[in-house]
């Protein structure tokens, strides 16, 4: 259908909001075919003095200009002028990532199967940001030294001083050189595997600094000018932009440019960030919007240490802008890891908008040469380094791809993180390099570049053969549509439409973008018409020949090109191709003397018949025996292998690496490898038997033993509120049950001690206040008494509340209290009640701040003890709320009590890192232990610390450590004792299933030595930081008790929230030498008892 009849002034408007507008720059489009200065000299004249911004022959000019909404409804009055509209206002949308999207397997011939690393050679990747670093070669970060084709500043700036271009740069094309250099690696190889390096580390990169030196982005008018074809000048075909507007429901002026470069110049494509202003629909931010682009969203990083924001990789990111657009097209149409991202540091940044520090200077130039950053800005630059490792996998292979085959790679090895197809939260998926380019068999690829495009009503079909059932069948369909509707579209913006049809061998239909639970529907009724990608997605697709259809449904121009992207079973595609594959855990658990044995497959993927050779490789002392070592296969053909790992007696404790490759005698640069780990250990995980486990939520809790007794203090959600429960148990099987709390209200994190009295005291939170109760033992419970209140008015809060009775009796319940100075600095003070007399909780004190504590510090209370010399200890952490970068890290402090006074240390003299969560424990000759995580050796990886008060020698132990794997994070851990060793518990995530599972070091000489490491725990269920509280006993203790939380299932939902039918349970876990069945705790002496918690979700107990 055609409109013919008079263009009213009001149809021409972007928002009719608009003419009520103050002054402000306004924007409108001259309908092509114009003369464009007759009409700026007809505005000059009623008082209107517009500027040029761009001219097309297909859009026709855009210009800008000063004024109000009256104003802008007089240029919509003349004939020529095609739209208007408030002009946008821009602004920038702000390591562990790459194997997320797998282009850390690319880098390496022996991970990517094809023969070549894929690292962005002659890639040329245009980014148009607020600079790189200094721009100038001579003093340029050394990640960038001979990576740059040219600088061309658009604005006023000519650095980077606000930091955000040169981030991007190095998640783009950074080559590590400086982490590389940091650390002691060689820095003249192509081994980025242990660098902080971009997704492209030998791309070069044309950096288009848009920024003024104000920082903002004044330059993009001139950029839109004359950048687009400035950078393409200069060869490159990929343009990175982290910046946007304000969300709109519609297109503005920017997007029919960026969509008519496309179209005019098919090679290129243009990387978008879909904006921050989510979780709510339709708000992605334009140019986002437009038709062309690649569209970027952020999901989660996997940084567990810095909090709910980087937790879940399989989790969109709260603030990610999600679709639809205003004609209902599917955006954003993928995303990528954008929370937390590390990557290069401007030194010139005036002011510091990281989101965290990385404190390493390997150039010691005073500046540190990475740092945090997040937001869908820096999943762009992850996805344009990618595209540049897809161009240059197609240009290995003979053809320059149009932007249209770069952009449905992407897309059709995108992979669903749970929010199904077709979404507007995750677009098409999280991008996966692997996935499409080399997948693992006998997935394999193919693709094609239509150059010579489709007229009215032609279509174009292409058979493929599928051969397994089992593996889905993804078809993608893209093209460069032709810019449509003008300056200011309005209604449907898609200008030519294709149809994508997929005939199964049955002649089952399925169209472009028609799913149901994301899968596509059989023979639907219905065509997509406003998307110019479309996906056909088959789970289980029938073995035979398939028919891909691409028909010219409506063309408003044409030839209209295509390229299409087919992925599943679909034959051997090259040569000659390896591949390895084992759906066997790639983590085993063994002892000296121990064997496991496992499988894996060896494919051929290529087209001729080729002989696979078979090598492996392991530490001394271990043995990889293989049934074959060598394999002949036909076209397309796997055989699967039996191996058995063998650990010699003698092996040191500790985590290997074990690997096994596949090498083509036909063409040795053809290979594929598989690694596993190797955990040598003297025992292999025990079973949890549970404590409570009713059919409600139970978390937050505490746990003594006392007169052969353990006590489990708890917050139950039995009754459908939470309340604060106590267990008891002479044998830990069976238990008695009671309530604690009288009172209703949000209740948490409950501490439990025993008085010389023989009363049980309990104290918790109950909202901002500090709860006490008490009973005696066998007797009843006495009602909650309020003992302490938060003490700020503007942000009343407390927590951690801790109970210690010290030697004369007194019970002190501490607790932080918060303190907020100048409206914007948190100060937390450790503060206390004390009862009036001794071994008597009916009343307490006022509170007061605990004794010659620094109050210019937040400090951060965490553990308290009285050990057998009458001490009593308060272990915290503190640091300056209003300091900046290292000033910032967090001190282990602790707190002494002789009975009449306090007196305050610190554990080290030297702040090394960020310090947490110390855990205190009194051995059996009286030595008072701490135990505290930190980032020290390297920022945002924890391992553990520990050091000693020794009372025989009046002094300190030397910090000893570090202990655990490098990636293992625990905030809190703890240690006890038993048979002869001391131990030291802590999480770690170095598993397979990237869940925080418990390990446990044991050793007899003080830590000097190890004589124990091993897993308590080891499966999937999720679990958050691990708190731990120690408990000194009397009597002897020949074994270790552990108690954990965790959700029964354990089973994600896809978003990062448990199933509805999930719970916190508390259990046991059997120490390391004698299964729980063996104990008899009413007759066991015990000298020391650790119980061990945590609960899932959130991160732990301890606030920082």
């Amino acid at each position: 259908m055609i409109f013919a009849g008079n263009y009213h002034p009001a149809y021409k408007f972007n928002n009719l909001d608009d003419i009520n507008a103050p002054w402000s720059r306004m924007a409108f489009g001259i309908f092509p075919g114009t003369d464009v200065n007759t009409t700026l000299r007809a505005l000059e004249n009623i008082g209107i003095f517009a500027q040029v911004e761009y001219n097309s022959p297909h859009l026709g000019a855009y210009a800008t200009f000063y004024g109000t909404g009256a104003d802008l409804l007089r240029v919509a009055r003349l004939p020529e002028v095609s739209g208007v509209g408030l002009a946008p206002q821009y602004r920038i949308l702000n390591d562990v990532a790459s194997r997320f999207i797998d282009t850390y397997t690319a880098w390496k011939s022996v991970r990517n199967t094809l023969g070549y690393n894929l690292l962005g050679e002659n890639q040329i990747v245009a980014i148009a940001d607020t600079g790189l670093d200094t721009q100038d070669n001579a003093t340029l970060h050394e990640d960038f030294q001979g990576k740059v084709v040219a600088f061309k500043n658009y604005g006023s700036a000519t650095a980077d001083t606000v930091g955000h271009g040169t981030h991007c740069a190095g998640s783009i094309l950074g080559n590590g050189y400086l982490s590389e250099m940091y650390q002691g690696y060689s820095t003249s190889d192509d081994d980025f595997d242990n660098s902080f390096a971009g997704s492209a580390p030998k791309a070069k990169i044309y950096v288009q600094n848009v920024a003024n030196t104000d920082g903002s982005l004044g330059g993009l008018s001139s950029w839109l000018s004359n950048g687009l074809n400035d950078f393409y000048n200069a060869g490159a075909r990929i343009s990175s932009n982290s910046w946007g507007g304000t969300p709109l429901f519609g297109l503005d002026t920017t997007s029919p440019p960026i969509d008519d470069f496309m179209w005019t110049h098919n090679d290129t494509i243009f990387v978008f960030a879909a904006g921050n202003s989510g979780p709510g629909a339709s708000t992605v931010a334009s140019p986002g919007l437009a038709t062309n682009p690649l569209t970027v969203g952020a999901s989660e990083n996997l940084r567990t240490e810095y909090g709910s924001d980087a937790d879940n990789p399989s989790q969109v990111a709260s603030f990610s802008s999600r679709g639809p657009t205003s004609d209902g097209r599917i955006k954003p149409d993928v995303v990528a890891p954008g929370t937390w991202i590390l990557s290069a540091r401007s030194t010139q940044m005036a002011s510091d908008i990281s989101w965290g520090h990385w404190p390493w200077d390997a150039d010691h130039d005073g500046v540190e040469d990475y740092c945090f950053m997040g937001g869908t800005s820096m999943a762009t630059p992850l996805t344009a380094g990618t595209l540049a490792l897809i161009r240059e996998y197609y240009i290995r292979n003979g053809i320059n791809p149009s932007g249209a085959l770069l952009k449905a790679t992407a897309i059709n090895g995108a992979v669903d993180l749970g929010y199904g197809y077709p979404s507007n939260d995750q677009g098409w998926g999280r991008i996966n390099l692997r996935n499409v380019l080399f997948p693992e068999p006998p997935k394999t690829m193919r693709y094609w570049d239509n150059t010579t495009g489709l007229t009215q009503g032609a279509n174009t079909s292409i058979d493929i053969q599928v051969y397994e059932q089992s593996v889905p069948l993804k078809i993608s369909l893209v093209w460069t549509d032709p810019p449509a509707g003008g300056w200011f579209p309005i209604g449907s913006t898609l200008d030519n439409d294709l149809n994508l049809i997929v005939t199964a061998p049955d002649g089952t239909k399925y169209y472009g973008n028609q799913f149901t639970n994301s899968w596509s529907t059989p023979n639907p009724s219905t065509t997509d018409t406003v998307n110019n990608v479309e996906n056909v997605f088959v789970q289980n697709p029938t073995p035979g020949t398939w028919n891909i259809k691409i028909v010219a449904q409506s063309l408003s121009q044409a030839p209209q090109k295509f390229a299409v992207v087919a992925t599943g079973a679909l034959g051997a595609t090259r040569a000659n191709a390896v591949g390895l594959t084992s759906t066997s855990n790639w983590y085993m658990i063994l002892r000296n003397g121990e064997y496991s044995s496992f499988s894996f497959d060896v494919w051929n993927m290529g087209t001729a018949a080729d002989t696979i050779s078979l090598t492996t490789s392991a530490p001394s002392g271990v043995s990889v025996n293989l049934s074959q070592t060598s394999v002949t296969l036909g076209s397309s053909q796997h055989q699967t292998i039996s191996t058995t790992v063998s650990v010699s007696h003698g092996v040191s404790l500790g985590t290997y690496e074990i690997s096994i490759r596949g090498t083509s005698q036909a063409n040795a640069s053809i290979m594929s490898e598989i690694v596993f780990k190797l955990m040598v250990s003297d025992r292999p995980p025990q079973t949890p038997v549970a404590v409570a486990n009713e059919l409600h939520s139970q978390s937050d809790f505490d746990v003594m033993r006392y007169n052969g007794i353990t006590y489990v203090v708890y917050v139950s959600e039995e009754s459908g509120k939470p309340e604060i429960w106590l267990k008891s148990s002479g044998d830990c099987t069976t238990w008695q049950k009671e309530k604690v709390s009288t009172t209703a209200g949000i209740v948490s994190k409950p501490a439990i001690t025993v008085d010389g009295a023989n009363h049980i005291i309990v104290c918790w939170l109950r909202g901002n206040d500090v709860v006490v109760n008490y009973k005696s033992i066998g007797g009843l419970w006495d009602t909650d008494k309020v003992v302490a209140s938060a003490s700020d008015s503007t942000q009343p809060m407390v927590d951690e509340p801790s109970v210690v009775v010290d030697k004369n009796g007194y019970i002190w319940v501490l607790y932080k209290d918060l303190r907020v100075v100048n409206n914007q600095y948190g100060y937390w003070d450790i503060k206390y009640v004390k009862s009036s007399n001794p071994n008597n909780p009916s009343s307490f004190t006022s509170p007061a701040v605990l004794p010659n504590l620094d109050t210019n510090y937040a400090n951060y209370l965490v553990d308290t003890l009285t050990d057998t010399h009458g001490y009593t200890w308060v272990a915290y952490y503190s640091r300056n709320p209003q300091g900046t970068g290292t000033a910032l890290n967090r001190t282990i402090k602790y707190a002494r009590y002789d009975g009449s006074t306090w007196t305050h240390g610190s554990l080290e003299s030297t702040v090394l890192g960020n310090n947490y969560y110390p855990g205190l424990f009194e051995d059996a000759y009286g030595k008072v232990w701490f135990a505290w995580a930190s980032d020290r050796q390297v920022s945002g990886i924890f391992r553990i610390y520990l050091k000693y008060y020794d009372y025989a020698q009046g002094t300190w132990s030397s910090t000893l450590g570090p202990f655990g794997n490098a990636t293992s994070y625990s905030p809190e851990p703890a240690l006890a004792e038993g048979n002869g060793k001391i131990w030291l518990v802590f999480g770690d995530t170095d598993n397979p299933y990237n869940a925080l599972n418990l390990r446990v070091i044991g050793s007899s000489t003080n830590f000097t030595a190890i004589d124990t490491d091993t897993y308590l725990t080891y499966d999937g269920i999720a679990r958050s930081v691990p708190r731990a509280l120690s408990a000194r006993l009397s009597g002897y203790m020949p074994d270790i008790i552990y108690a954990q939380l965790y959700f029964k299932g354990g089973a994600w939902s896809g978003k990062g929230e448990f199933t509805a039918n999930n719970d916190n349970d508390i259990v046991l876990i059997s120490p390391p030498d004698t299964p729980v069945t063996e104990f008899d705790m009413r007759t066991a002496p015990y000298l020391a008892i650790l119980l061990l918690a945590w609960i899932a979700i959130a991160l732990g107990r301890r606030s920082t």
